[in-house]
């Protein structure tokens, strides 16, 4: 009889899944009443406990290994699986690290809240944070028999071991993920905590390919959103023809100029005149865009305007004087910019010794607008000095 087991053999017994035979309901009374154990749903958290007193006792490899495998059958009973029945769909277990590890930040230019991920709070998440028994089961609060006969009830796990699991086990906790997305299409939250593993394993970009597999462009829009990838989410509404939701994840990215550049270039060639000078000016491309400026107008220039301030979630006057007063002023600066680059150019050229320059240097830089009247003619007096 189990009575006349030693404390290692309930031990053994008891990481195997042979002890204890029953769970204990305790009244308000006192009085207890036992009850069969939950094979599916109870058994994986009762063996926890002796797996991981096994591990403390014994430290090997093997000891790992068995908790690791009941880990996975833990998580099991957590997620809306078919063999769950969808009881798990709110994902109680999981809700407070769900909610500790993003910000919902909002854009107007974009339908909905999305959420940015947080490294530190999921750092902090994994390590502090425990999940305890679903409140779908109905044994959470029952009692159970331990290795030294003390009445013990179903153990809280520590959320790190989840993301300690080994390398044996992972590709199984995926594959589980997985079911779980297919058999629940329209559940955000099992999306945000598959995202959540698969960011703690460092695999994102498997998981973006498995969304696409599954043509879910919207998950795959929302995880780039949550890694802040601006510039992928600009290049799906790209790949749309989408011009203005694209203007708008570009202009908030942190790109290069030559970057800017080329979406410019993408931009004119689609006739989208506004947003290619918009980009060519971002770019400091200032000559193709004061020459793009002055043939756009007053109108489109207020149009721009108006994206620009939703961009950057400002609201300031827009009346037709203000904005004939910006449009100004932008004429005025990209001219300044134009004069100082002009004037680089020259001090560039005046600098170089007259073997490393002649005429015809000076001639093209002059007839590409590198060079004022007045810069032109003192190289060229220059030119003609040093031959003399």
């Amino acid at each position: 009889m189990q009575i006349f087991l030693t404390h290692k053999d309930r031990l053994i017994l008891g990481g195997n899944g042979g002890y204890p035979n029953s769970v204990i309901e305790v009244d308000k009374e006192g009085n207890q009443k036992k009850h069969e154990i939950s094979e599916k749903f109870s058994r994986p958290w009762i063996k926890h406990h002796f797996l991981t007193q096994i591990l403390r006792d014994t430290g090997t490899t093997d000891s790992i290994e068995a908790r690791n495998k009941n880990l996975i059958e833990v998580l099991k009973t957590t997620l809306p699986l078919a063999e769950n029945s969808y009881s798990e769909s709110s994902l109680g277990c999981w809700r407070q690290f769900l909610e500790s590890t993003f910000r919902t930040t909002e854009a107007a230019w974009y339908s909905g809240n999305r959420k940015i991920f947080l490294k530190e709070k999921f750092d902090k998440a994994v390590e502090q944070l425990e999940i305890d028994v679903p409140l779908s089961n109905n044994q959470r609060s029952f009692l159970f028999l331990d290795e030294m006969r003390f009445l013990r009830r179903l153990p809280k796990i520590p959320i790190k071991l989840f993301f300690a699991i080994s390398q044996n086990y992972l590709l199984e906790l995926f594959e589980i993920l997985k079911q779980t997305i297919i058999q629940n299409p329209h559940n955000r939250d099992i999306e945000q905590l598959m995202y959540l593993f698969y960011k703690g394993f460092d695999n994102i970009a498997e998981l973006i390919e498995f969304a696409r597999d599954l043509n879910r462009n919207e998950y795959v829009e929302w995880i780039y959103w949550a890694e802040d990838d601006k510039r992928s989410m600009a290049e799906i509404k790209r790949s749309e023809n989408d011009f203005k939701s694209a203007f708008y994840f570009y202009d908030s990215a942190n790109l290069t100029p030559a970057e800017y550049k080329e979406i410019a270039e993408w931009y004119l060639a689609e006739n989208e005149y506004k947003l290619a000078y918009h980009f060519y000016y971002k770019g400091k491309e200032f000559e193709i865009a004061l020459d793009i400026l002055q043939n756009i107008g007053i109108k489109e220039f207020a149009s721009l305007t108006s994206m620009r301030q939703l961009s950057n979630s400002l609201n300031s006057d827009l009346t037709d004087a203000a904005v004939k007063n910006m449009f100004e002023q932008e004429l005025e600066t990209l001219r300044g910019f134009n004069r100082i680059r002009s004037n680089e150019a020259y001090q560039k050229v005046a600098s170089i010794p007259a073997a490393r320059f002649d005429r015809e240097t000076v001639e093209n830089k002059y007839a590409f607008g590198e060079l004022t009247e007045e810069e032109y003619v003192r190289l060229i007096t220059q030119l003609r000095d040093r031959r003399h």
